[in-house]
């Protein structure tokens, strides 16, 4: 996938969750209104859902071009810290402290962080089985596991 691809993608995406936070925001929508209104807004939700399902479609066709190019499911979906706190069942302070020892590798994009989601399961099994409840047991396996890999 070309840099102009992974650009038109991300408008799909971004498209795709302006569409549904509209379609959201319509129905809970508890003003009250005349027929003719109620109608317009009716409309305009099913037209939201065909935009929506196009979106998906699209996403859809993307995934698949990135599936053939990465065959190893290879998943580039991006996760937000909260995602990933809820994920690994941690706190702010601990994912941070992950950040930090060198153990997750986050893309900075403005003030917050992403993660690829496939580096999470990775981070899991790495990490499987073993005490990193604080930042000193962390840095310890992480010492240790760095200490182990051939050069």
């Amino acid at each position: 996938m070309n840099s102009k691809q992974i650009i038109e993608r991300n408008k799909v995406l971004e498209k795709h969750a302006l569409l549904q936070e509209e379609y959201n925001r319509l129905c809970n929508n508890k003003k009250l209104m005349t027929q003719d209104e109620w109608e317009k807004l009716e409309s305009r939700k099913k037209s939201l859902l065909l935009e929506i399902d196009n979106c998906k479609a699209q996403e859809k066709l993307y995934d698949e071009q990135i599936q053939s190019e990465f065959p190893n499911n290879f998943n580039l979906q991006m996760l937000k810290s909260e995602e990933v706190m809820q994920l690994l069942n941690c706190s702010y302070p601990t994912l941070k402290a992950y950040v930090e020892i060198g153990m997750l590798k986050p893309i900075k994009t403005g003030k917050n962080f992403m993660f690829v989601q496939d580096d999470i399961y990775q981070f899991e099994q790495t990490y499987k089985g073993k005490d990193i409840s604080n930042y000193k047991k962390a840095l310890l396996v992480y010492n240790e596991l760095i200490e182990k890999e051939p050069s």
